[in-house]
């Protein structure tokens, strides 16, 4: 991990310690600007909708307009340098920045274990991604339920088979 993730994670560790007892959801949200600024804030809710957050949800999007905490002052900003737009890795490439930090953040961690926090990260006035924490494997943890049934629909299109003359479909 470079520099600037190891400086995101021990920015988003304290941050998560002066999250309140009584937010069950943060957005960190991320700016760049055309100097290649970079900066981050985290803002918290109380999210209380029955069904967890969903970012395609219009109106739990609307929701993330009205928060009840930030880390304000505590902004994590930085200068994108060379080593981060190294022309080897494609790029700045904000979000896998950003999923690295978060998998890496032991407070994070913690605090979605005991608590049941929700994270969703993303560009400020864009869609957020949900952030489902890494296994040591580096696979994502489901965030399913053990004792719900989750029910999949598989659709394929048939007027692209039948005018292939294709026989099975395909998915």
């Amino acid at each position: 991990m470079g520099t600037l993730e190891n400086e995101l994670v021990l920015w988003i560790d304290e941050q998560i310690s002066y999250i309140p007892d009584t937010v069950n959801l943060v957005y960190l949200e991320y700016n760049t600007s055309s100097k290649l600024e970079f900066s981050c804030s985290f803002f918290g809710y109380t999210f209380t909708d029955v069904a967890p957050f969903d970012p395609e949800d219009i109106g739990h999007l609307d929701a993330l307009s009205d928060w009840e905490w930030e880390s304000g002052a505590s902004m994590f900003e930085v200068q994108i340098g060379n080593s981060e737009l190294g022309s080897d890795d494609g790029g700045f490439d904000e979000m896998a920045v950003l999923e690295k930090a978060l998998s890496e953040s032991r407070e994070l961690a913690k605090r979605i274990k005991e608590s049941n926090l929700t994270v969703v990260y993303g560009l400020h006035e864009a869609s957020p991604r949900l952030f489902s924490p890494l296994t040591k494997s580096g696979e994502e943890k489901s965030r399913q339920e053990p004792n719900k049934v989750y029910y999949y629909e598989l659709h394929f299109d048939y007027w692209t088979l039948a005018k292939t003359g294709g026989s099975t479909p395909r998915f």
